[in-house]
């Protein structure tokens, strides 16, 4: 017996809660059914790719994910140039 592959439905209704305002609630789903559908995209990291332009400002910033990482990501002006996954904001990272 083969079983079907819906990864790419709960991928389609992963992004579609991400990019909204609705809260799990709303799209009728319990949490745990949410969990489970979702839980391997967390796995998912992309990897930023090298833009090997030169600008003359580049602004960095951190958006912490629970206590544990840190997400850094350095911006132009316009638009976002590259990230990189880090357990805290220091030099080294």
């Amino acid at each position: 017996m083969r079983r079907i592959d819906s990864r790419a439905k709960d991928l389609a209704f992963f992004l579609d809660w991400l990019l909204s305002k609705d809260s799990i609630a709303e799209k009728k789903v319990s949490r745990a059914t949410f969990w489970r559908r979702t839980s391997w995209i967390w796995e998912i990291w992309p990897i930023a790719p090298c833009v090997g332009e030169v600008f003359d400002v580049v602004f960095l910033d951190g958006i912490w994910l629970k206590r544990d990482a840190v997400v850094l990501i350095a911006c132009s002006r316009g638009h976002v140039l590259a990230w990189h996954l880090a357990q805290s904001e220091c030099a080294e990272a």
